[in-house]
């Protein structure tokens, strides 16, 4: 496993440019936009603050995590280089793989005095440039968010180079808080998606209840870090350096592999259950575990 990922990326308000930025210190024109060939096997290793979501993408490996006033965009190549490609102000971000790069969606303030709510969706490249960006939603008033109710927008999935999202709270509940985007017209339709074939890519879903995926409760073992990836994806971490892959959505046939992962970054001992994130890729394996908030030790190897 390389060590050069050992560093630590703390991640808060600094020199940076709130908005949508290449990482601190910046990134030369055409030095980072043509995608690396990746070695047969590698793994890398980094340290992340506050990760929120992790997804497995073309060649290399995307990180949401939160900072202050909003979230911030990480990519992870197989060398273990952990570049911020962009950071958003807001609340409720999500990302899922999209072509070599990655789409973000996420809920903002509009106006100088914040008077409208706006759900809106991008696609970043490879090198966190923005390539397309939509409005999907808008409303009168401050976004909202208490007692467990917020305005959102979720990434439902991405059917070829269609991206399928769902507002809440922003939008009256009807079909229309549904909306498709094709960031390669800019086209947006409304209504619940359809015909989902082989080129539909579910995305994560936010909120999912891990008990199936666990052993009958013991007094011998703590219940399993469970995560939740891409393409109806579950991650189960089975005893130290061992995940187990289920595939497959509920009341479905599904199928089951077993992931061999450092055992010194992903294990868990009889305490509180540390937070797991996985993603797997045709390529690209990416994970964090976060034993001790807030800091997570991510992970990316070979598929």
């Amino acid at each position: 496993m390389s060590g050069r990922g050992g560093h630590r990326l703390v991640l808060g308000f600094s020199a940076c440019v709130i908005g949508l930025v290449p990482a601190c210190g910046g990134v030369a024109d055409g030095d980072d936009a043509a995608a690396p060939s990746l070695p047969a096997e590698f793994a890398a290793t980094a340290e992340v603050d506050r990760a929120v979501q992790v997804v497995a993408g073309n060649g290399a490996a995307w990180i949401l995590s939160e900072v202050d006033g909003g979230a911030s965009v990480l990519r992870l190549d197989h060398t273990g280089e952990l570049t911020e490609v962009a950071r958003l102000t807001g609340q409720r971000h999500e990302i899922a793989t999209y072509g070599d790069g990655v789409v973000v969606a996420r809920v903002r303030c509009d106006g100088n005095d914040c008077e409208d709510t706006v759900a809106e969706v991008r696609v970043l490249d490879r090198a966190g440039e923005t390539v397309a960006e939509e409005e999907i939603a808008r409303r009168e008033g401050a976004p909202y968010c208490e007692s467990g109710t917020c305005d959102s927008v979720d990434i439902l999935g991405v059917d070829g180079d269609v991206v399928w999202l769902e507002t809440f709270d922003i939008l009256p509940f009807t079909d229309e808080r549904f909306v498709s985007w094709d960031p390669s017209t800019g086209e947006t339709t409304s209504g619940r998606p359809q015909d989902q074939g082989s080129d539909w890519l579910s995305s994560p879903p936010l909120y999912q209840d891990p008990t199936p995926y666990q052993s009958p409760p013991s007094l011998e073992r703590p219940p399993e870090s469970v995560a939740f990836g891409q393409g109806d994806q579950v991650f189960v971490l089975d005893a130290p350096g061992v995940l187990r892959r289920v595939v497959g959505s509920a009341g479905a046939p599904r199928e089951e592999e077993t992931l061999g992962v450092p055992a010194d970054i992903f294990f868990q001992e009889y305490g509180p259950t540390p937070t797991l994130l996985f993603d797997a890729g045709p390529t690209v394996l990416v994970g964090c575990i976060t034993q001790e908030w807030p800091t997570a030790r991510c992970w990316t190897g070979s598929r």
